[in-house]
């Protein structure tokens, strides 16, 4: 079966959020530019020989980031298509290629090298199948754009001789600023008759995931457009202390707009692809051309604003900032987001900005916010019309969080002249200890104190959304875990070895451990659907195993698992253990029915599952070095009784 692998480039980019601009990186120059280093010259090898014969494809078997050939009659019959490929990212920086068969090549020959299958091949090269080459055969670093030799390593199968490992291992700085999918693969020429050869050829697609968009110090901004490279807009900061911006859009981008160097795009657009474009004098009076700088015109460039001319007001470039304007006419939030700001552990601040004639804040205790999800008689949590928003909850309680947090007025402009409106604005700041672990929502807002509640106009209410943390895995095996809608991109991996023999897993308030009988059961690894649990003994991959190895402060939130050193299995197995979200909603209480009309301002926060795999490494040569340890030791303990006996 021949596939096809089409590379996906996303043309469009991300906008960098500055104190005082707008300024992006666009994708619009990459197109289908994956591949633009030139293919190596034609090499003599095995590719070369006899390719007269037929070639018969053998699908790959796919686990985890291997990726598995097996050219013998009962392993071919075994394979499947299922997962389609391996996938290298940030948190994944490794892929395996294993190869049986009695007489085994690489496809390509070079190690240093792979097949754009967004390149015609030429003929002899990259073929897996068919007449047709499957791409061009090129430099995996010049693919990657990456100035790192990157090549697979080949590793040393002594014990079997018709099986060979090949493996790739990246580094982040290797990922490149656009998706890739490149093919590599193996081939197996086995002579059947005198003078006739059947090939028989396994083709594996391999995706890389391009790096995510990123500020370093310095306010230096780097840019990348793969498909998950932007998931929000980045947050800058200008001030007197650090008072430079660089853009860097690199080889497959473009500054955007084209005229930054007098223009940017208006902050309160709420469609991001879309750019009005406006002049810099109108936020910094004293703007001039000369304050951009750069080493190339379209592709990097550096803002620095004098010291002396930093504006007398905050202003806005592109960020998590909500606008009311209180003025008797349509008053809703103008935010880049609809009538949302998005709090995450990549933004962790918000600002609501409104003006009016005599502004309050609701609610108005800077602690609290209003939990749409709750309801509560009163007037605390009424934004809008005469019926409550939601219950007045403490934000700290909501977030989960044991600091102390709340929003900050931070700006109040007087009216400078009778009848003109005042602007006041308040700002949340969050650490990354206060991120929850279930995605959260809640309602802020602020009111004109001078005009009835009937008055159009006159009140504006903003949601704001809060992304749940990622699960991740910490020193000694603990495992935090977190349920948001993108906190578990994929399962997390954990190895257990005689030095590291412990697991700790930490389900938090909102969730519990998985499966229920954790103890004594765990969930099969090659389970296809994550979301099932087909549960097995541990005694069938860890003979020795006892309940007591689980030890635990809270028998359904928080569990800790002990190997004693010396009942590590003979070979490395593998289970499935995790956590769950608890019954309970994200907001970390049970539902409560509300009455009226929702008005659109929550949404439904969607959980995902945070699924451990857990690798047992092989104890055989810690037990080996104990025996050894323990014959000497005995060995001496003889020879001192002999001569003791002397």
């Amino acid at each position: 079966m021949v596939r096809t692998v089409n590379l996906e480039q996303r043309c469009g980019g991300f906008r960098s959020t500055a104190r005082k601009l707008i300024a992006v990186c666009m994708g619009g120059a990459l197109l289908l530019s994956s591949g633009q280093a030139g293919a190596d010259q034609p090499r003599e090898g095995l590719l070369r020989r006899s390719l007269s014969g037929p070639i018969d494809s053998v699908e790959p078997l796919f686990k985890n980031a291997v990726a598995t050939c097996d050219f013998t009659g009962e392993g071919a019959a075994a394979a499947t298509a299922a997962g389609a490929s391996l996938t290298l990212s940030q948190k994944s920086l490794t892929s395996t290629l294993v190869c049986t068969a009695e007489n085994i090549a690489m496809i390509p020959e070079s190690l240093a090298s792979v097949c754009d299958p967004s390149q015609a091949g030429q003929s002899g090269k990259c073929q897996f199948d068919g007449s047709q080459p499957g791409g061009n055969e090129v430099k995996l670093k010049d693919l990657l754009g990456t100035n790192r030799d990157v090549h697979w390593t080949q590793r040393d199968e002594k014990a079997v001789a018709t099986t060979q490992t090949w493996m790739l291992q990246l580094e982040e700085a290797d990922l490149p600023l656009s998706d890739k999918s490149f093919l590599v693969g193996c081939q197996d020429s086995t002579a059947s008759v005198p003078g006739l050869v059947t090939k028989k050829a396994c083709k594996v697609p391999v995706n890389v995931e391009a790096r995510p968009s990123a500020v370093g110090e310095n306010n230096l901004v780097t840019c990348a457009y793969g498909k998950n490279s932007n998931p929000a807009p980045l947050m800058v900061e200008m001030t007197t202390e650090n008072n430079t911006l660089t853009l860097q859009c690199g080889s497959e981008g473009i500054l955007h707009p084209t005229t930054y160097e007098t223009r940017y795009c208006d902050p309160e657009e709420a469609d991001l692809k879309k750019c009005n474009e406006k002049d810099y004098v109108g936020i910094l009076p004293s703007f001039v051309e000369s304050w951009w700088t750069n080493a190339d015109a379209k592709t990097s460039a550096t803002l620095t604003i004098p010291v002396t001319e930093f504006p007398e007001s905050e202003q806005k470039f592109r960020g998590a900032v909500a606008t009311c304007t209180l003025t008797g006419a349509a008053a809703a939030a103008s935010t880049p987001a609809a009538t949302s700001l998005t709090l995450s552990q990549q933004s962790l601040s918000a600002t609501l900005v409104c003006t009016g004639t005599q502004i309050k804040k609701v609610p108005a205790s800077l602690k609290h916010v209003c939990d749409p999800k709750q309801t509560q008689k009163g007037t605390n949590c009424e934004i809008e019309g005469s019926q409550s928003d939601g219950k007045e909850v403490e934000l700290k309680d909501l977030l989960g969080t044991n600091r102390d947090v709340q929003w900050k007025e931070i700006q109040q402009v007087p009216k400078s002249q009778k009848n003109a409106d005042g602007t006041k604005t308040w700002t949340l700041q969050l650490e990354d200890a206060d991120i929850p672990v279930t995605d959260k929502s809640f309602l802020v807002g602020c009111q004109d104190s001078t005009a009835s509640k009937q008055t159009q106009g006159t009140a504006c209410k903003v949601t704001v959304n809060v992304e749940a943390r990622a699960s991740a895995v910490g020193e000694n095996n603990l495992v935090a875990c977190a349920y948001g809608k993108n906190s578990n991109p994929a399962p997390l991996k954990v190895e257990m070895t005689t030095e590291n023999n412990t697991l700790t897993l930490q389900c938090g308030s909102e969730g519990i451990l998985h499966p229920t009988t954790y103890e004594t059961r765990y969930c099969d690894p090659e389970e296809a659907d994550l979301k099932k649990c087909n549960e097995k003994d541990y005694v069938g991959i860890l003979p020795s195993f006892v309940e007591s190895w689980w030890t635990n402060a809270d028998a359904k939130t928080s569990a800790t698992l002990t190997i004693p050193v010396t009942e590590f299995p003979e070979s490395e197995q593998k289970f499935r253990v995790g956590c769950v979200p608890n019954t309970t909603n994200s907001q970390g209480h049970q539902p409560e029915e509300k009455t009226g009309e929702n008005n659109g301002s929550e949404t439904d926060a969607t959980t995902s599952n945070c699924n451990v795999i857990v690798t047992v490494k092989s104890g055989s040569s810690a037990s080996s070095t104990g025996q050894m340890v323990a014959t000497v030791s005995g060995a001496a303990a003889l020879l001192g009784l002999l001569v003791g006996s002397l």
